[in-house]
């Protein structure tokens, strides 16, 4: 089997000089350069290497310096040794990478039922803020788009929601039901109604496009989602707020 030390860290003058000792056991410079066919000056700078590295040791007599190997196994105490000290500057190491913005997964789900899953997952959410919500929602969801939101409301964590003034009347009725002080509506200015609503959640943002066949493009995103709840907040606190009174609770 032909070994190669070079794997291991070894230089290649030091493999040479190594595995000669091995069978050698102890040997004087001149039985090394002999063994290992390397100039002698080559087999000191060998020898230097080996011994910093703890796979050669020596010993001194009649002022004549006789050389060993030590075991192989020391070639795996070594590696551990490089392994644990990796191990102990890889925190470092990594912090000194600049981080690669993660691409943005975007995903387009045409049809009701489609929408209607993506709905879904929304309404499981810990947060989650709609701009343009009601309207035409509403209007292609006829019957499951009040029984999601109505879910939502109880289930979901925090919803702050930005209705078009059309869906005012509707969005009373189910914030009479649902009686709960983390599910908020306010209204935008009639200027503002477009057949389009977005929805933030999770790391993701969501724009639904209420047209025939209705489609919802779905795009996560870290920055995307940050970006879009700053401007949700800016549109939040122009927004007229509605809030029920919870007489006859």
């Amino acid at each position: 089997m032909t070994v190669d030390l070079t794997k291991l860290g070894l230089g290649k003058n030091e493999e040479k000089v190594y595995l000669a000792l091995l069978k050698l056991k102890t040997a004087s410079i001149k039985d090394i350069v002999t063994s290992s066919g390397t100039y002698r000056r080559t087999v000191y700078d060998a020898l230097d290497g080996l011994i910093d590295k703890g796979l050669v040791s020596y010993l001194q007599m009649n002022k004549k310096r006789y050389f060993k190997a030590k075991s192989p196994d020391k070639l795996a105490s070594m590696l551990k040794d490089k392994e644990d000290y990796l191990k102990s500057i890889m925190p470092s190491l990594m912090t000194m990478q600049p981080e690669n913005p993660k691409m943005p997964q975007v995903e387009v789900f045409v049809g009701k039922k489609a929408m209607r899953n993506v709905l879904e997952e929304q309404i499981k959410s810990k947060e989650i803020f709609g701009i343009g919500v009601g309207g035409f929602g509403f209007n292609t969801f006829k019957y499951a788009m009040p029984l999601l939101v109505k879910r939502g409301g109880q289930s979901v964590g925090k919803a702050k929601l930005l209705a078009h003034e059309e869906a005012r009347e509707l969005y009373q009725g189910i914030m009479k039901e649902l009686h709960s002080d983390l599910f908020e509506v306010r209204y935008l200015p009639k200027s503002a109604f477009a057949p389009v609503s977005i929805m933030i959640w999770q790391e993701k943002i969501s724009m639904s496009v209420y047209q025939d066949p209705p489609f919802v493009i779905v795009i996560e995103n870290k920055e995307l989602y940050h970006t879009y709840k700053s401007y949700f907040n800016i549109l939040w606190e122009s927004a007229e707020k509605f809030k029920e009174k919870h007489s006859g609770r």
